[in-house]
């Protein structure tokens, strides 16, 4: 795990440690379909240089990323676009299957009459080391908590950058931003 300072404090300046959670914290990535969304979408702020992620954790029913927003793009403007595509296309899907669940997410609402993500993204400004340290060691454990007991060990989840940063383990979904190459393991 992460052990020492930043090798430069200028490097931390714009990551964000951010959680977002699913409307009424339904377990909808329990399901490999809905968890694809999300994995293609980070996949396209990645690719198309929008976005570096340091470190990742799908849950069931929430995401922590270590993130930041790449040149002159606002992590506003990321959040409204994952958020909108990633819920267009779960909706679809929803539908398309006519799956039960969809019920679950059903609003009344001026603007919509399906919600699936909770409006507010939790967003913090990485400021030190440590709270590096404590967050990425967070991300990496959050699958192993006794409340979710869904692997053994942080790098045999699936869904989280632990395998990588543990194991060495090549990214497989999307592109990580190493970490290492600003602080000292």
């Amino acid at each position: 795990m992460i052990t020492s300072e930043f090798k430069n404090n200028q490097e931390l300046e714009h990551w964000l440690f951010i959680t977002m959670t699913v409307h009424k914290f339904v377990n909808l990535f329990s399901n490999f379909i809905f968890t694809q969304i999300i994995l293609d979408s980070l996949n396209y702020f990645t690719s198309n240089n929008k976005l570096s992620i340091g470190a990742y954790v799908i849950m069931p029913n929430h995401i922590h990323l270590i993130v930041k927003p790449e040149k002159d793009t606002a992590f506003e403007n990321i959040n409204r676009d994952f958020k909108k595509y990633t819920s267009q296309n779960i909706i679809f899907r929803l539908k398309e299957n006519n799956n039960p669940l969809i019920d679950k997410f059903i609003v009344n609402k001026k603007d919509r009459r399906i919600q699936i993500w909770k409006r507010n993204t939790h967003k913090k400004q990485v400021f030190s080391s440590e709270f590096m340290k404590q967050k990425v060691e967070y991300i990496h454990n959050n699958p192993c908590q006794p409340n979710w007991r869904l692997v053994d060990k942080p790098e045999d989840y699936r869904y989280s950058s632990a395998s990588f940063y543990l194991t060495d383990e090549k990214p497989q979904f999307f592109s990580l931003f190493d970490l290492r190459k600003i602080i000292s393991y």
